[in-house]
């Protein structure tokens, strides 16, 4: 449950949920290639893998019902994503003003999915939060499938010392395909 900070700091650190759970789970994998051309040129191209999961039963999501204060509802839900992506860019050195071009392209590919489900929950005599019972009640469910394709450029100049003016431009393609499977 929530913890506020007077609390925490005189250790009084008690809950009145006794169910509620995160569990969460990521993998992060990024490999870069790079290549010098010359002193003033050089380019990079990475590719990544990212992907996260969360399966929770929320403290936020388990309100006491108005209509009989020893009775609550609550949620379980899931998220998870995996991202496949590339970044290429180039960069130019100009010896004038400390100047330097970067322009390049990216693409991502993100698939998702979220699920929740309502869940009855039951107090004991102390107002604790004791108990739950999924009562196969769904709230959401959807997955999507995001596409992003980007091209960018960026001009940075020093026109005196410590300091540095930097303009870009992006533009985006970003595409999405919804499936609400309630």
């Amino acid at each position: 449950g929530a913890l506020d900070s007077l609390n925490f700091y005189s250790r009084n650190i008690s809950s009145l949920h006794t169910f509620t759970y995160r569990d969460m789970g990521s993998t992060r994998i990024r490999s870069t290639f790079r290549k010098a051309w010359s002193a003033k040129q050089r380019s990079s191209i990475t590719a990544y893998y990212r992907n996260a999961q969360i399966a929770q039963l929320p403290y936020w999501r388990v309100r006491t019902k108005r209509s009989n204060r020893s009775e609550a509802t609550g949620e379980i839900n899931q998220d998870e994503f995996w991202s496949l992506g590339l970044i290429a860019q180039h960069e130019i050195f100009v010896s004038q003003l400390g100047s330097r071009l970067i322009f390049g392209a990216s693409f991502d590919n993100s698939p998702a999915s979220y699920w929740a489900e309502y869940i009855d929950v039951q107090k004991d005599s102390d107002g604790r939060f004791a108990s739950y019972n999924d009562n196969d009640s769904l709230l959401t469910n959807y997955d999507v499938q995001i596409r992003n394709a980007a091209v960018f450029s960026r001009f940075e100049i020093l026109p005196i010392e410590k300091l540095r003016v930097t303009t870009s431009v992006r533009l985006d393609h970003l595409q999405y395909d919804y499936s609400n499977h309630l």
